[in-house]
């Protein structure tokens, strides 16, 4: 072919395509091939038109996944996917794919051109994507490649911010569950479902899928997580020069409060953020219909029982044909960043094979597995154990264990230490040691049970910080999350009040630990911790500088953030250069605030509020 060849769009552009679809003009271009916009000829209806370059023909992964794509937007039959609606063959052997065609922004487009958008509009976005998500995971399609880029925003029944999530590409798809083979049939075990290789944009992906480890529909809920941050702050929570350093981050640093970069934003919404960024895929939230269910109860929305579910029959797809895509560029896969990773360790760890990323979790299951066992046979061979007998009735007089024999105690787990204590009920140390052993065996229950009798006679134990750590384990329990709560609003005073407050953006008992703080005592308690949550809840400029004066003299560090945000001048309006906090630049009540609180230079978020 010479030079002067047109190239395959400006060949097509007029051609009518399987007897029925005449293309009418090119919409973008890219590595992988061409869009274009056309008609059903027969249906006289307007479609977008994906066509694989020939040259791809070669590239047997690049074909299936042009197939998987059609067969991920063909059965995600959902008014929030962008539907395909035909595939085929070229004369020439090339494929092409037929869309609706979508007229309207991408949400890249919106964030770029409008910055962070106001919480009950990325709210309803982001409801919108997770509904789409209901129906890919009912049928085992995960996207792996979820973010703004890939989520159009388009015009319907009135809504200007209607979702159609779009570009399958590199979808997991069961394509043997769904359909058999696909016209080229590559093997379902190969390409896009190898382990140790990475698909999808870093930026946006879960930690398990970096690290090129087995992957399920929790990988696009965590891209939902970084997603809806940056709906609400304006920017991703991981932002570095380098990929790799990205790449890092996800994997092993704590995403930042998202009410740090938009301090408007509500504690339920945090709470959410926080927990889809969970590292480990069984601690995040599991799945996009309980994302629904939270979400509509943040708009009013319907009930998420309206869903569609995978067994339901769906309707036809809408008629109204607004948007598509215009771009299809290549995707090749990235190589698996461990290499990266392990040039940041410190030896000996960065020697390490892949593997050892993925048996070490297993060997350390079995491991405690085996020391579980050990300690249910010696505590078979022990007396009776004297966690049956009421514990505050066992705090007779005695006199305190010896090093030693606290330490063997130590060694022999909670039985051992129960029984020490029994022979000296007067001992803190054994009691607070006995806490911190039943923490560790999970038996949290009675962890919470001997630590209130432990406070019974010993005040100061409410601030030791293994009991603290003991109590947030237990407030997690399903189980033992009443005896904590109880512990919490009131025994442990001042620092369960604090313990209440670090709690409010846990994705699991965070409801009920806004509910706590909001009790009278436990507001007694702290006074630090209540102007905290005050200020945190009030929403106008003047609700906020109301509150100066009592944060000037109870408040403690923890103030100091939402206090120092109210000093920038913009972060509102049209591309966030409004001011959000006019009332705060008359006078001087809000850097007194600041000055008398840094001034007291209190060590810790846990510190004494008063003045």
């Amino acid at each position: 072919m010479s030079d002067t060849s047109p190239p395959p769009s400006s060949v097509l552009v007029g051609t009518v395509l399987s007897e029925r679809y005449r293309i009418d003009g090119l919409l973008g271009e890219g590595g992988m091939g061409a869009v274009f916009v056309g008609e059903h000829l027969l249906l006289h209806k307007r479609v977008a038109i994906k066509v694989l370059h020939p040259d791809m023909l070669g590239n047997a992964e690049v074909v299936a996944r042009f197939e998987r794509e059609a067969m991920a937007s063909a059965h995600i039959d959902h008014p929030n996917v962008a539907v395909a609606t035909d595939f085929g063959k070229l004369a020439d052997g090339s494929y092409f794919l037929v869309l609706e065609l979508l007229e309207g922004r991408s949400l890249r487009q919106v964030l770029d051109d409008e910055g962070a958008l106001d919480e009950r509009r990325a709210l309803h976005i982001t409801r919108q994507i997770a509904a789409a998500l209901v129906r890919a995971h009912a049928l085992g399609i995960v996207h792996r490649d979820l973010k703004p880029d890939n989520v159009m925003l388009v015009e319907r029944d009135g809504d200007p911010d209607f979702v159609k999530v779009l570009d399958f590409g590199i979808a997991k798809v069961p394509v043997r569950e769904l359909a058999g083979q696909t016209l080229s049939t590559p093997s379902p075990t190969k390409g896009l479902t190898q382990l140790g290789v990475m698909y999808g944009t870093p930026e946006y992906m879960a930690p398990e899928q970096i690290l090129g480890l087995e992957i399920d529909a929790r990988a696009d809920l965590y891209a939902l997580g970084v997603t809806l941050h940056e709906l609400v702050s304006g920017e991703r929570p991981f932002v570095a020069d380098s990929r790799v350093a990205i790449i890092t981050m996800h994997v092993s640093e704590r995403p930042p409060s998202v009410r740090l970069r938009a301090p408007s934003a509500s504690l339920e919404v945090e709470a959410l953020i926080l927990g889809l960024l969970e590292k480990e895929p069984a601690r995040r939230i599991q799945e996009a219909r309980e994302i629904v269910a939270r979400l509509d109860d943040a708009l009013g929305a319907p009930p998420a029982s309206s869903l569609p579910r995978a067994t339901q029959p769906h309707g036809p797809p809408s008629r109204v044909a607004v948007g598509a895509r215009t771009e299809l560029a290549a995707a090749s896969p990235t190589t698996s960043p461990l290499a990266a990773l392990r040039a940041r360790l410190p030896p000996p760890l960065n020697t390490l094979p892949p593997a050892a990323f993925v048996a070490a979790p297993v060997a350390l299951v079995v491991l405690c597995a085996l020391g579980l066992g050990l300690l249910v046979l010696i505590a078979r061979g022990s007396p009776q154990r004297p966690d049956a007998r009421d514990p505050v009735a066992a705090r007779a007089d005695g006199v305190t264990a010896s090093d030693d024999e606290l330490q063997d105690a130590r060694r022999g787990g909670a039985s051992a230490l129960q029984q020490l204590l029994a022979r000296y009920p007067r001992d803190g140390r054994v009691a607070r040691a006995l806490v911190t052993e039943l923490t560790e065996e999970k038996r949290r229950v009675e962890a919470m049970r001997e630590l209130r009798a432990l406070l019974d006679s010993d005040r100061a134990a409410a601030d030791d910080d293994a009991m603290a750590r003991a109590v947030r384990a237990a407030a997690e329990d399903p189980d033992a999350a009443d005896a904590a709560f109880e512990l919490m609003e009131g025994p442990l005073g001042k620092a369960g009040a604090e313990l209440l407050y670090d709690l409010q953006t846990n994705p699991r008992v965070g409801a009920r630990a806004q509910k706590a703080l909001a009790r009278p005592e436990v507001r007694e308690a702290s006074p630090a911790v209540a102007i905290a949550v005050d200020l945190r809840a009030a929403l106008s400029c003047d609700a906020k500088r109301a509150l100066l004066a009592r944060a000037k003299e109870q408040g403690d560090r923890r103030v100091l953030g939402s206090l120092k945000a109210l000093r920038h001048p913009t972060g509102c309006g049209f591309l966030r250069r409004g001011d959000c906090w006019p009332c705060m630049r008359r006078g001087t009540d809000l850097s007194d605030a600041i000055a008398a609180i840094e001034a007291r230079d209190v060590p810790g978020a846990a510190a004494s509020a008063s003045p």
